[in-house]
């Protein structure tokens, strides 16, 4: 679901006019191309044009994938590229590598040297961040094609082509959950350790729940490329079967950490099938389709469960009220946030929905608790029915997307989905009468 289209012009263009041009035009030229077979094209035209690519490979392919993925995502991609997981074979680590990782990825992203990391790969190193760019404008044309036909139902203006900052946002999200799964697998990633407390403490509220997201949507692309049936019995890790593809868990766990990895996969079992062919064949409903992207491992429910309130129960009991209070009050004393509409690198600023969801409150949770458990005035509690209502909503837009789209797409979409007006994540529930869940 690419919105690219090849811009250089090369076949109009005699090959003499072309390398007539100045060196600097013809950079600017090759920085322009939309994918790598415009590049290949273009660089293949001409000795001349050929010879100018070589002087200045890397500046060429680090300016395309700048645009692709935005500065910041290219910096993340850096950092993918860098931290490199342990695999499940040489067990877990100590936590020492997982905390140097982070400071890595920290030094990376805020540090002075910038770009210098990108610049100073080795060929090997460099070679893997082109296929993580590569690998990750491949996830998203998947997100994109199982996402827009069910938009283009609730509004056909809303199924347009993803632009190139919403491509941007999505993309950075799948990076950072690379990161972040790259991370987890050198040391335990649980609430209380350190590295959970150093790891969250980079990311805003709004960042993890995008990586939430994102996570949601890898999942799903694992259960159809790691299904369970095909699964090695644990008795027999350890025993090569022949006849029949089987898949050890560390397989599925190296896919989760390695979008390359994923789409390699992908592509050696599905071929030009996209995702959404893959759940059209099988008839999964919205229900299903919902349920399969929102799967949540035991090793990632850090992911599904914001900080605060650490219940056990969805429900806040009585003797949490006054923690759950704190929370609000110290979300309403932040500064509010505001909607960034100029946001040209698309990873910088919350998303639209996020701002316009929580009422421009700086809310400080992801996942289940991404809404206020809010009771209406003289109202013990939450009914059953209000609790389960706000789950469906919350999940549905999660699923539609929301977190990664522009203003304009999720205005569009608002429109004719009435419960997500503005305010909708800080507002009560309807009350039992007035609700329903057949619909959602």
């Amino acid at each position: 679901m690419s919105t690219r289209h090849d811009t250089t012009g090369t076949g109009k263009g005699s090959r003499q006019e072309l390398e007539a041009l100045p060196v600097d035009v013809l950079l600017a030229i090759l920085s322009a191309s939309h994918n790598t077979d415009d590049l290949c094209s273009i660089v293949r035209s001409s000795r001349v044009v050929y010879d100018v690519f070589r002087s200045a490979k890397r500046t060429v392919l680090i300016n395309i994938m700048a645009r692709d993925l935005g500065w910041s995502g290219l910096l993340t991609a850096t950092a993918a590229t860098l931290i490199t997981p342990i695999t499940i074979r040489h067990g877990a680590g100590d936590g020492k590598d997982a905390e140097g990782a982070i400071k890595l990825y920290e030094s990376i992203l805020h540090g002075d040297c910038g770009l210098s990391f990108a610049r100073g790969l080795s060929e090997v190193e460099f070679a893997k961040l082109v296929g993580i760019s590569r690998a990750v404008q491949f996830v998203v044309d998947q997100y994109g094609a199982t996402r827009l036909p069910r938009l283009r139902e609730i509004h056909p203006d809303a199924a347009r082509e993803l632009n190139f900052r919403e491509r941007q946002r999505l993309a950075h999200a799948l990076l950072r959950h690379q990161v972040l799964a790259s991370i987890q697998s050198l040391g335990a990633m649980t609430a209380g350790t350190v590295i959970y407390e150093q790891l969250l403490e980079i990311f805003r509220p709004w960042e993890i729940q995008q990586i939430t997201d994102a996570h949601s949507f890898l999942r799903a692309m694992a259960s159809f490329v790691f299904p369970s049936c095909e699964r090695i019995p644990r008795s027999l890790s350890r025993v090569y079967m022949t006849g029949r593809e089987w898949w050890r868990d560390s397989d599925e766990q190296e896919a989760m950490s390695d979008l390359g990895v994923m789409r390699e996969r992908f592509l050696e079992k599905f071929g030009h099938k996209t995702m959404a062919d893959l759940e059209m064949g099988l008839a999964i409903s919205q229900g299903e389709r919902e349920a399969r992207h929102n799967m949540m491992p035991t090793s990632s429910n850090f992911l599904a469960a914001g900080p605060l309130p650490q219940t056990s129960s969805s429900q806040v009991p009585e003797q949490y009220w006054s923690l759950r209070d704190e929370i609000y009050q110290r979300e309403d004393a932040l500064p509010g946030l505001l909607v960034v509409e100029d946001d040209k690198d698309g990873n910088q600023s919350a998303p639209f929905a996020w701002v316009d969801g929580h009422r421009g409150i700086d809310c400080q949770r992801w996942g289940e608790h991404l809404f206020r458990e809010t009771l209406q005035p003289g109202q013990g509690n939450l009914t059953f029915l209000q609790i389960n209502w706000t789950r469906l909503i919350v999940r549905q837009w999660r699923w539609l997307g929301f977190m990664f789209w522009d203003r304009e797409r999720a205005e569009l979409l608002k429109s004719k989905l009435p419960e997500y007006a503005t305010g909708w994540l800080t507002r009560p529930p309807p009350s039992d009468d007035n609700l329903s869940l057949e619909d959602l």
